[in-house]
């Protein structure tokens, strides 16, 4: 973990400092981090560095708003590892999480609301029966219609 706050166990280690060269030694399996921070982490990557074997997990805290698709874009091609999102609240408790599906954030707390989302009630393709946070994604404008035109007879 690159994010303080969390408690260490066995196969858990928190870097709070971000990327170091004990994290390097740890050589984690998964790299979870604010996604602010896994955009720091992505510009300074060394191709020398051990690379993530399974997932990075990308933490959101409520009332901060969702990462770009670019940014997930490139934390994938950097690492070739998928990207799971968590939404936290403020004393790093799950709200919310993303399964293998991508298509929302499961909510592990019923009462969990966000701007910008709705709440999709309809099966996730994962199997997971849990209510989902979705972004609302904002209509395409209209374009303009092209004008008629009439021949001159």
């Amino acid at each position: 973990m690159l994010l303080a706050g969390f408690a260490e166990a066995k196969r858990v280690r928190v870097f709070a400092d971000g990327w170091s060269a004990g994290a390097q030694r740890f050589r984690p399996a998964v790299i979870g981090a604010a996604w602010d921070d896994l955009a720091a982490l992505v510009r300074a990557w060394d191709p020398g560095w051990p690379m993530p074997a399974r997932a990075i997990v990308a933490f959101r805290c409520a009332g901060k708003p969702a990462a770009p698709p670019a940014l997930r874009d490139l934390l994938w091609n950097t690492f070739g590892v998928p990207v799971f999102e968590q939404y936290l609240g403020p004393n790093l408790e799950l709200l919310a999480f993303e399964c293998e599906a991508h298509d929302g954030l499961h909510l592990a707390n019923a009462g969990v609301h966000d701007p910008g989302c709705a709440l999709r009630t309809e099966l996730c393709a994962c199997g997971n029966p849990t209510p989902r946070l979705c972004a609302v994604e904002e209509p395409e404008p209209a374009s303009p219609r092209p004008m008629a035109m009439a021949s001159g007879a």
